[in-house]
């Protein structure tokens, strides 16, 4: 058996981690730091984690992502529709810069449409929908 006062502890803790790993990848972001796997799993993480990032991290992190993910030598397919399942999950960042993102990566993923895997197709689909 769990004690409460346990699992409050770990939550505080975990939350306060996320905190930390949000804040340093809002200055990384911009700086070039991810590549555009590193960059697609961390948007799908806070997406499935079930933890609230700010606007600033979505917006930061879509920012980065649409000259990585238009670049046939930077991102996969698998990048480019888990990046847009991430964000269609989530909901969150600014209105303009969501729209910004995924009219890019609609043009990008249009070009390259015939190397999507069924999974990928599925994802990117349902991102758009």
């Amino acid at each position: 058996q769990t004690d409460a006062a346990d699992d409050v502890a770990c939550a505080e803790a975990s939350r306060k981690m996320f905190e930390a790993w949000s804040e340093e990848c809002i200055l990384r972001f911009p700086d070039g730091d991810f590549k555009a796997q590193e960059l697609a799993n961390a948007v799908w993480a806070v997406a499935t984690a079930g933890f609230e990032a700010s606007d600033e991290f979505w917006d930061s992190a879509a920012r980065a992502a649409v000259p990585l993910m238009r670049d046939p030598d930077q991102a996969q397919t698998q990048n480019i529709a888990n990046c847009l399942w991430s964000y269609a999950k989530s909901g969150d960042g600014t209105p303009a810069v969501r729209k910004e993102l995924f009219s890019e990566l609609a043009d990008a993923s249009s070009k390259r449409v015939d190397e999507f895997n069924a999974q990928e197709l599925g994802n990117t689909a349902w991102a758009y929908a």
